[in-house]
């Protein structure tokens, strides 16, 4: 009897760990698994020294459910500064999720965007943005940069918004 009591509590304290330590498999990717996964980011300059970034993916690709995308910082020996913080993303007419977002040119280069997927979350795909786009290049005149490795596609246009002052 007490056998069994031992073994209900340690199948209960395995499973419970299973799903609360938050533990996540990451993987970075590469210009090379970004055209598999179908995974493009692109870039274009917002002033002198800022720069609009877009990331664009299926989200059918990855193994599991999407969940979010993430956004982590590292300063320039890539140690960890700051974590988790997750952006807004927007579905395009063709269903594929993207996410937008502006930032000085120097620190776009410590950024990764981490797509979670999985049933709880428990994979990350890492894209660090240095690796993908040149921004001390970006010319402000030219539309956008895209990723070498990334097939076009564009994304469905913001929705706009009408205001009528005469009412």
């Amino acid at each position: 009897m007490k056998t069994k009591h031992i073994l209900a509590l340690l199948i209960l304290i395995v499973a419970a760990c299973e799903t609360s330590f938050g533990l996540i498999s990451i993987r970075t990717i590469t210009r090379e698994d970004a055209a598999e996964l179908k995974i493009e980011v692109r870039a274009k300059a917002g002033g002198p020294d800022q720069a609009w970034v877009e990331m664009e993916f299926n989200p059918a690709v990855q193994s599991g459910k999407f969940q979010h995308v993430s956004l982590e910082i590292a300063d320039e020996n890539d140690e960890f500064v700051f974590g988790w913080t997750p952006l807004k993303d927007q579905r395009t007419r063709d269903g594929k999720v993207l996410v937008r977002m502006m930032g000085s040119r120097n620190f776009l280069n410590n950024v990764t965007l981490r797509i979670v997927h999985g049933e709880l979350g428990s994979h990350g795909l890492d894209v660090r943005l240095k690796d993908f786009v040149d921004f001390e290049n970006l010319d402000v005149d030219k539309p956008r940069q895209k990723s070498e490795a990334t097939e076009k596609a564009e994304p469905a246009p913001p929705a706009a918004t009408a205001v009528d002052s005469k009412s």
